[in-house]
């Protein structure tokens, strides 16, 4: 068995997103550190990601745009001061509130630049000097810019993976949907992508994720139906280690005893998509 049989490790969005866990925020750090050369990002997963990051950013400058100045106008405030902290603490806490509503609930991507918007908030106020003043507008200004380099920073680990270009098959994700009960449909489309691309391939995939609730938890199914590893950034490094014991996948799908209806399903499916039997 060749290193060239291994095609990678997928990354799910998860993995390059700040979490909310310090531990997982250390695991997927030191993954991405220790697995650089071979992770990749499959086109619906960084779509989905850019599309996300760019919301947020969006939501939550337009709401501090239409909603510092009245704010400050309503504390009668001209100018602002080092003395001001606690009623911009208020104001990131009444903002918050109405936030929660209309950004997206599924990432930690809009709470990470709220935190991160309001360590600079304060840090900026608490910088300024005794006396020394500056106008609502100005201060508006350098929170703009600072979400802007926020966004960026955000949008930086998935713009330096090697991103494959997949359209995911139809078939494929309406299988996945039936066979797992996987709600969401984005994270089917992703599974769908990264499936079709080992097998057309016929290299080993590992997609790596932290997603317990959708995906992790149906790693049995998606191994058994489908030649799928799921794996947390933990244990990855294990599982490439067991499957690169194995033939390609092809290979391997052909050799198996008894197929499922699933299995059978899987297979003429993927014998469409890439022209090749795959059942025995």
């Amino acid at each position: 068995m060749t290193f060239g049989e291994f095609g990678g490790y997928f990354v799910d969005s998860c993995i390059l997103l700040p979490h909310p866990l310090r531990g997982m925020t250390e695991a997927c750090s030191e993954f991405l550190e220790k697995a650089a050369d071979s992770c990749l990002i499959c086109s619906t997963t960084k779509k989905e990601t850019l599309d996300l990051i760019e919301e947020s950013h969006l939501t939550i400058l337009v709401d501090f745009r239409d909603s510092l100045k009245p704010f400050l106008d309503s504390k009668k405030l001209q100018y602002l001061t080092n003395k001001d902290g606690q009623i911009f603490a208020e104001f990131f806490a009444s903002r918050k509130k109405i936030l929660k509503r209309v950004l997206p609930r599924r990432s930690n991507v809009p709470n990470e630049i709220l935190a991160a918007t309001e360590r600079y908030v304060a840090s900026r106020l608490h910088s300024l000097k005794t006396a020394q003043k500056i106008t609502p507008d100005d201060f508006l200004a350098s929170m703009i810019t600072e979400l802007t380099r926020i966004k960026h920073e955000l949008k930086q680990p998935l713009l330096s993976l090697r991103e494959v270009e997949i359209e995911p098959n139809d078939s494929i994700i309406s299988l996945i949907a039936i066979c797992t009960i996987i709600t969401n449909s984005k994270d089917i489309a992703h599974l769908a992508s990264v499936l079709e691309y080992q097998f057309r391939e016929n290299q080993w995939i590992i997609f790596v994720t932290t997603d317990e609730s959708e995906i992790l938890n149906k790693q049995e199914e998606l191994y058994t139906i489908f030649r799928l590893r799921c794996s947390k950034p933990d244990w990855a490094f294990d599982y490439y280690r067991e499957i690169t014991k194995n033939i390609p996948p092809v290979e391997h799908y052909r050799k198996l005893a008894n197929y499922t209806r699933h299995q059978k399903d899987f297979g003429r499916i993927i014998e469409k998509v890439i022209d090749i039997n795959v059942l025995g």
